[in-house]
């Protein structure tokens, strides 16, 4: 049990640590019988709560975390005066969190109208600020031009019996962004898709000229049916009502713009909000980017871990943005736990960051406004093309990379149309193959069908020679076979065959044959001598 420490610091680490996974109302069960029997341990651990609720507020913990366990029990931010009290029509149950400029109570509706819970932000011991006043005013006036699914909505203001201000906002039981990202494993796929819920906020916000100027994952809630819930307009800016510059800073705003400076949380504060220079919604696109660069590598793209105020801001506006891949490769032994919250590993985790995704936060994180995406929805619309594996603004074109992106953003149509162009290929080349075997046996038969042409011709020939009474005929009556076979050889093979070597060829075999069975064998051995001469000038040795 939490409290069997004999250090009251320790004590109160350890319950608060049980204390951050659990919602509001089972935080009250514990909390609420710890205010009678155990009451510095009560205002310690609330004074936790609400170091968690409002870190990187530099009014509220100037001195870290070691300060806030020192603090006196009978100084806690939350004020207990108004537990269980009624705001209008509200209840307060018990403390969401607290800050230097308010607290935050659940709250349950107290008539009979309807069953319901709220979250009641009243203002807190800096109420007598000018500042402070305004910003709480602000807020109501930011909220009520809001309406958004992704935008917790405020339902109600008003000024209690004894003269405190209260906003009555719709309460969101979830958990921040980043810690519910990492227990649900969900992948850097799952992550973008939830993010595109806040740049989907933030984009509506600027449609109606408001910027945040305070993004950050406890900023932005998420339920148990993963619905996104931004939160805490407290510091947010009417781009309107903007002075101009030659106009003083409180001109218009009760001196709001230079009290938010010191309110917002520098870890994701952009360049020219550190400087004091113009604020524009290309700010709020840079606390974007540092928060997707957060969820995806669980690291600060540019702030070293444990570097003092000073560095901090030096680092904001001087050192450029590392790449996400190089900064999980960089994390060590670290990185590895990282990546299995993404479900995944190291290697993966940074091969899928390389590319398009490093690209897209290097643009987000530019120190230059101007060199920013324009808006919260140009951003969201990059990463719609990245999930989508098309070509994205934030990379030079090129053929060769539009060419890639349709490959993959195509994959199973394009392994259809290879399988297809495969089979067609290979038919094509069977084909063309058949069709070669083809030409060649048609040139073969036609050589066959010249040859058997020519044979029958010169047989025809060799018998009208030998016939007196033919045309031509040349032979006497009595002419031998012996002497027919001289004549074909003298008028045929000799002369009208000499440009068909083939056809001779084939002649001069069959006349050596003719002479061996008239038993001539001195002219067949020279026409089979004069075969071998033949044949050799045509196929070599």
């Amino acid at each position: 049990m939490a409290t069997t420490h004999d250090d009251p610091a320790k004590r109160a680490f350890t319950l608060l640590a049980e204390l951050l996974d659990l919602d509001p109302a089972s935080r009250a069960k514990i909390l609420t019988p710890l205010a009678e029997t155990d009451p510095d341990l009560h205002a310690r651990v609330s004074s936790l709560l609400a170091a968690d609720a409002a870190v990187g507020n530099e009014q509220f913990l100037e001195g870290g975390i070691a300060e806030v366990l020192a603090l006196p029990a009978d100084g806690p931010l939350i004020d207990e005066r108004w537990r269980g009290r009624s705001v209008g029509p509200w209840r307060l149950t018990a403390p969401l969190g607290a800050g230097g400029m308010g607290q935050v109570w659940l709250a349950q509706r107290s008539d009979s109208l309807y069953q319901g819970q709220a979250a009641i932000k009243l203002l807190g011991r800096g109420a007598s600020q000018p500042a402070v006043r305004a910003r709480f005013v602000r807020e109501g006036q930011v909220l009520g031009r809001l309406s958004h699914p992704n935008i917790a909505r405020l339902l109600d203001a008003g000024v209690t019996d004894d003269g405190e201000r209260y906003l009555v906002l719709e309460y969101v039981d979830g958990l921040r962004i980043d810690r519910y990202c990492d227990r649900q494993r969900l992948s850097v796929a799952q992550r973008i898709e939830l993010f595109r819920s806040v740049c989907a906020a933030v984009a509506h916000a600027h449609e109606n000229f408001v910027v945040h100027r305070d993004l950050k994952p406890s900023n932005v809630l998420v339920t148990e049916r993963g619905e996104v819930k931004l939160l805490d307009f407290g510091i947010a800016k009417l781009l309107e009502m903007e002075s101009s510059v030659a106009a003083p800073v409180d001109a218009t705003d009760g001196g709001l713009t230079e009290f938010a400076g010191v309110a917002l949380t520098p870890e994701y504060a952009a360049p020219e909000q550190v400087l004091g220079q113009s604020i524009t919604t290309r700010t709020d696109v840079y606390a974007l980017g540092v928060m997707l660069f957060v969820l995806l590598t669980g690291d600060h793209p540019c702030i070293e871990p444990g570097a003092t105020r000073e560095r901090r801001l030096r680092a904001i506006v001087d050192t450029e943005a590392r790449r996400g891949s190089e900064r999980v490769r960089a994390q060590g032994g670290r990185a590895e736990r990282l990546a299995a919250e993404r479900g995944t590993d190291a290697a993966q985790l940074s091969g899928e960051l390389r590319g398009d995704l490093d690209n897209i936060l290097q643009r987000a994180l530019r120190k230059a406004p101007d060199e920013r995406y324009a808006s919260a929805q140009a951003l969201a619309n990059d990463l719609v093309r990245y999930l989508r594996h098309e070509p994205i603004e934030a990379r030079a074109d090129s053929v060769g990379y539009r060419a890639r992106k349709f490959l993959r953003r195509h994959r199973a149509a394009t392994g259809a149309v290879v399988i297809t162009l495969a089979g067609l290929l290979a038919g094509l080349g069977i084909a063309l193959s058949q069709a070669r075997v083809a030409r060649e046996q048609a040139a073969l038969a036609q050589s066959e069908v010249a040859k058997a042409t020519a044979v029958k011709n010169f047989l025809f020939d060799l018998f009208r020679a030998g016939d007196v009474n033919a045309p031509g005929g040349s032979a006497r009556a009595d002419t031998t076979v012996a002497q027919l076979l001289d004549i074909g050889q003298a008028r045929m093979v000799d002369s009208a065959l000499a440009s068909q070597p083939e056809v001779r060829a084939e002649l001069l075999d069959q006349l050596a044959m003719l002479y061996l069975q008239t038993e001539a064998p001195e002219k067949s051995e020279q026409l089979y001598r004069n075969l071998h001469e033949l044949r050799a000038r045509s196929y070599g040795a």
